[in-house]
Order: C-alpha cells, then structure tokens, then sequence
C-alpha cells in the first residue's frame, strides 16, 4: 500500500522500487508527476485516490516500448502539459477520471491505450481538448465531455486506429470537429456510441472527418456548427450503417451528399 495521504510524495519512489509485475495499492492524494518505464505496473487506487500535478507538468508519463501499465480506480488532475502522456507503452485505464489538465487529458504519441468505463473531461488544450491520439486507442464503455480546444478536436483528435465502444463523446467544444476532428490518416470506428451537443466555431459540430469514418448503430445528435456541417463535416470518407445523423445545426451533413445516407 502507498500512503498518499501520509506522505504526498510517496508513490514514485514505490514505482521505481516495484518488481515488474507489481500492483501497486495507492490511497490519498498523490502530488508530483509519475513516470512509469520499461516495467509492467498496476496503480490501484482505493477511496478517492487522486494523481496530481499540482499544475506542473504532466501527471503520468509512460515511456517504453516494452512497459504495460494498468491504471485503475485512479483520478488524474491538474497536470499543465497533459493528463497522460503513453510515449510507446501499452496501456490500460478502467475506471479512471482524467480531469482538471490542459495541454490534453491524454496524449497517445506512440502505444496502445484502452479505456473502459472511464472518463476524460474538462480539460482544455490549444490542441486537442480531452484526447490526442496518433497510435492506437479504444474506448469502451468510457465519456468524453466538457472538454475544449483552442484548435481541432475540442473532444478527440485522432491520427491513428481508433474504435469506440458503447462511448460518448458530448459538450466539447473546438475550431474545427468540436466532437472528434478525424486527421486524413485516421481511422474511426464508432460502434454503439453517441456524438452529441458538441459546438465548433467553424466545421462539423459532431464529427470533422478527413480520414476514414465508420459509424455502426450510432447517433450524432444535436451538434452545433457555425460555419457548416452541424453533424458531419466530411472530406475523407463516411460510411454510415445503422446510424443515425439527426437534429444538428445549421444542417446534418455537409458538403451535401459527401455521407451517402445523411440528408438536411
């Protein structure tokens, strides 16, 4: 067990003393930033378990192509670069509240990352607003809200394979893709999920997609777009199946039968 609330300083020295393989128990308010490396670690939290930046750089680093870190029943805050940053691990939150940070909630440079029945919300960035993905991500059972960009993708940024799962994405706000703003490499999955009252200054209140979009009994949902595209703004390619694109404004789709299936 690390003792948080006995000592705020405690958990890294813990990290750099546990045999890969190790679960960590964590308990209390842990202040500093993290870095896991070149091990495989589980961070469990007890009741009300918080990791905290304190405003000063990013809450958790992982770096190693070979490190495996599990993340669970943890709140992540106040980090001033980032939340999280997985810089080539392999890496799993479940049940973890990713909140409070700017300069993204989570940044996925190089690894893997899954999110089950997780949240990530109110941070800010001048980029991407809650999640900036450029490797691999799925989300499941998991909320993106209340996030904001001074960019593109107020909720997600997405460059690389991302799916989500049973997921929301709802009151992000950014340029550009207030919901998700899917860059021309990426590949998006929406299976089972809803995009909804998000809000852009310019395209795609929902989604703007220049890559590859596959919704699969999905929604996209009252969405807000200055410009245009309330719903979907697309330049790349949107497939819809089972889904609906509804109630956006100042209209669903846009250009006009850039979404095979999405009308007004």
């Amino acid at each position: 067990m690390v003792h948080c609330n006995e000592n705020p300083g405690a958990l890294q020295p813990a990290i750099n003393a546990a045999p890969s393989g190790s679960t960590l128990l964590v308990e209390g308010k842990c202040v500093g930033n993290f870095t896991i490396s070149n091990t495989s670690l589980a961070l469990v939290g007890g009741r009300h378990a918080v990791l905290d930046a304190g405003g000063l750089g990013i809450v958790v680093t992982i770096l190693g192509a070979s490190t495996r870190v599990r993340l669970q029943d943890l709140t992540i805050v106040h980090g001033n670069d980032a939340g999280i940053q997985n810089a080539g691990g392999t890496m799993e939150l479940i049940r973890a509240a990713v909140r409070d940070n700017t300069g993204d909630g989570i940044l996925n440079n190089v690894g893997t990352m899954t999110l089950t029945r997780s949240t990530v919300c109110s941070n800010s960035s001048q980029f991407s607003g809650g999640i900036g993905n450029m490797a691999s991500m799925t989300l499941n059972d998991s909320t993106v809200c209340n996030n904001g960009s001074q960019a593109n993708g107020g909720g997600i940024f997405n460059e690389g394979p991302m799916t989500l799962h049973d997921s929301t994405v709802r009151h992000n706000g950014g340029i550009n893709g207030g919901g998700i703003f899917n860059f021309s490499a990426g590949t998006l999955t929406l299976d089972r999920s809803r995009v909804r009252d998000n809000t852009t200054a310019n395209n795609g209140g929902g989604i703007y997609n220049q890559g590859t979009t596959k919704l699969k009994d999905s929604a996209v949902e009252r969405n807000i777009a200055t410009v245009d595209g309330g719903g979907i703004y697309n330049t790349g390619t949107v497939t819809l199946q089972r889904s609906k694109v509804r109630d956006n404004r100042p209209d669903n789709c846009a250009p006009a039968g850039s979404v095979p299936g999405c009308t007004g």
